[in-house]
Formats: C-alpha cells, sequence, structure tokens
C-alpha cells in the first residue's frame, strides 16, 4: 500500500509538471520526469485526470488519506472499488471524502451479491462476469467478477468524455456529478435525478446519456461548487 500511494503522490507531481508546456518546464522539473517523458512536447491539456484504484482494505491510513486529499486538490479524481464484502462496510479508500466510489452490478441491473453498501458510494457499474485480459499469454482472457471490475468501466467511462473538447475544462466534481446526474435509476430507486440508495449510489451508469450531456452542454453539467464543494477547508 506505501508504494501504491508513494506513485500516486509522483503522479501528481508529474501530472502538475507536464500540465505545464515543454518550454515553461524548469531544468528541475524536466530531470523529475520519467526518462520517456523528458525530450517529449507531450502536455495535458484537460483540467481532469482519472486514476483507477481497483484496492481496498477495513482501514484507511492517514498516509492514503493524505495522498488523496493531495491528488483531488491538484484535479486528479481517484476512482475507487467500493469492495467485495457484501455489506454495509467501510472499506478504504473508497470510504474516504473526495473520491468517486463505485459498486457492482448485474447484467439484470440488480446489485452484484458481493458489492458493498455504504453513504460513500457514487455510482455503480456492471461487475459481474466480465471478460478482462488474463495473464497467460497475449491472447489470454478470462471472465472475472468484482467491484474492481466495475471500476474501471466507470474509469473508461470518463477517459471517453475527456475525449470531447467539451469536457476538457470540467473540474473531477463536476465530472462525478455528470455521471450521477445522467445515471438510470434501478431496481426500485426513486426516480427523482438526485435520489440516492445505499446499493447503488445514484444508479448505474449510462455511458450515452452522460456523453450527450457532454457534447449537448446539456443540464446536467452543474457549475463548480454547485453540489460538492472544491473549496480548501481550513
Amino acid at each position: 500500500a506505501w508504494a501504491i500511494y508513494g506513485a500516486m503522490a509522483d503522479l501528481v507531481n508529474t501530472v502538475d509538471i507536464l500540465r505545464k508546456p515543454k518550454a515553461s518546464r524548469t531544468p528541475k522539473e524536466i530531470d523529475a520526469l520519467p526518462s520517456h517523458l523528458k525530450d517529449t512536447n507531450y502536455q495535458i491539456t484537460q483540467k481532469t485526470v482519472p486514476v483507477n484504484m481497483s484496492l481496498g482494505g477495513s482501514y484507511g491510513t492517514e498516509f492514503a488519506f493524505a495522498v488523496l486529499t493531495y491528488a483531488v486538490k491538484h484535479n486528479i479524481l481517484p476512482v475507487i472499488a467500493m469492495g467485495n464484502e457484501g455489506r454495509y462496510t467501510a472499506a478504504y479508500p473508497a470510504a474516504f471524502p473526495g473520491v468517486l466510489a463505485v459498486g457492482a452490478t448485474t447484467a439484470q441491473d440488480k446489485q452484484k451479491d458481493f458489492s458493498n453498501n455504504g453513504a460513500w458510494i457514487s455510482i455503480s457499474a456492471p461487475g459481474d462476469g466480465v471478460m478482462s485480459c488474463n495473464v497467460h499469454g497475449d491472447d489470454s482472457y478470462q471472465s472475472m467478477s468484482g467491484t474492481s471490475m466495475a471500476t474501471p468501466f466507470i474509469t473508461g467511462t470518463i477517459g471517453y468524455l475527456l475525449s470531447f473538447d467539451n469536457a476538457h475544462n470540467l473540474t473531477p466534481y463536476q465530472i462525478k456529478k455528470l455521471l450521477e446526474k445522467t445515471a438510470d435509476k434501478i431496481d426500485g430507486m426513486a426516480p427523482a435525478v438526485d435520489s440516492f440508495d445505499e446499493r447503488y449510489g445514484y444508479g448505474r451508469v449510462n455511458v450515452y446519456k452522460a456523453a450527450k450531456a457532454v457534447t449537448d452542454g446539456g443540464s446536467e453539467i452543474p457549475a463548480p461548487n454547485d453540489f460538492y464543494s472544491e473549496a480548501e477547508i481550513r
């Protein structure tokens, strides 16, 4: 865990450097970049950078909280698996504030029995019987289930949304709320846009509706600080 969160802190610093044009980077900043990026003109132009985190445990450390807070402050959005204990339990880092926590659903739009519940869940995505790469060769695949399958579904969705110019200036919390407001209400959830369920969060992600809201500039995209605060807490 220390290595993972240490890598996250390094990523934040790398992203901060890559947000600058190459000509504006100091020699010290260039030296801090990974070797394959030192001489590149590559620049990160979108405001939000999503990071998938399919991991978790029953307790959260101060170090993990500090790193994730540092990431969110620098417009990096951690997308984190809720955990697979099948009960209402706080699994970390999903239960930390500021992140986007993801639960798992089945092909029948029901909660998968192992997916954790909690007031901190944001959204759900397919996480049952998902075909994924295997480790036994270049053409090896396997069917896998878990909130660790649902989470990259959301991270990939955010990456897709960021392919549209209209999404380049959206903050992490604007993207988070956009996904929540365009999610489908399933399994008896109240139909109101902002209705919440501790099994599903704001519903099961709807990629088409989220993308359409981005391309059309729809009302589903909130103003900064409209729902989630982006102010620094002192």
